[in-house]
């Protein structure tokens, strides 16, 4: 039998007990994920930490295209800010609000998260995305060209490598140095 190197969309249960175990021993180490599958359950896992333990999130992301801040993502985030977390803080990197998710939008619109749109594509590129919740857990991708507004969410495309750590204060404090530098602006 040979070695499997990449967890497929069927293997949910295997990476949930990764991201739970990970979670419970944050001193694991560092999770490797690159599938919109994947990206969404380190979501709902960084969010329900955050929920759980009243964390504030600050996300820093492209486009947010509704086929994947879909209703059931938007109520997890709604329930964060529900819970107490201090703040939701959703930073779009790109230069006007087109193409975001009319649910993450209506959250901004009843004052639930706070939303910016930074206004500019420049170095869109080299920026990379993450959900940082506290002030050690994140989710964190590589940098990559935008996605175009026509890009269709599947369970494994766009693939885009990225990292999970529950344990990386210094990493998490350069990314909330780097989000808040641009928020305060």
């Amino acid at each position: 039998m040979g070695n499997k190197a990449v967890l497929g969309s069927e293997d949910r249960g295997v990476f949930n007990a990764i991201l739970e175990g990970a979670a419970a021993n944050p001193k694991i180490g560092v999770i490797a994920n690159r599938f919109p599958w994947q990206t969404r359950m380190a979501m709902v896992k960084l969010l329900s930490l955050a929920k759980q333990d009243k964390l504030p999130i600050r996300l820093l992301t492209g486009s947010c295209p509704e086929s994947f801040y879909d209703d059931t993502l938007i109520a997890q985030i709604r329930d964060c800010t529900q819970a107490g977390c201090p703040f939701v803080r959703v930073l779009v990197w790109q230069e006007n609000s087109k193409g975001i998710s009319p649910s993450l939008a209506a959250l901004a619109e009843a004052n639930e998260i706070e939303l910016r749109v930074s206004g500019t594509n420049k170095f869109a590129d080299k920026i990379p995305h993450f959900l940082l919740v506290g002030d050690r857990a994140f989710r964190q991708e590589a940098a990559h060209p935008p996605f175009n507004r026509n890009v269709v969410f599947t369970e494994t495309e766009p693939s885009v490598p990225a990292r999970i750590d529950f344990d990386d204060q210094a990493t998490a404090k350069t990314l909330a140095e780097m989000f808040d530098a641009v928020w305060s602006k």
